[in-house]
């Protein structure tokens, strides 16, 4: 798993390089524990 994934580039060489998994703020940005869960709802 990759950590601090903040730019598609990034993301692309990850997986080039056989890596699926990862986080960062590409995908999502910090968010209080309500926003977290309705955000949730819709994934």
């Amino acid at each position: 798993m990759a950590e601090g994934i903040e730019h598609e580039l990034q993301r692309q060489s990850l997986l080039t390089l056989g890596c699926q998994e990862g986080q960062g703020f590409l995908f999502a940005r910090p968010m209080p524990m309500e926003q977290l869960v309705r955000w949730l709802a819709t994934v």
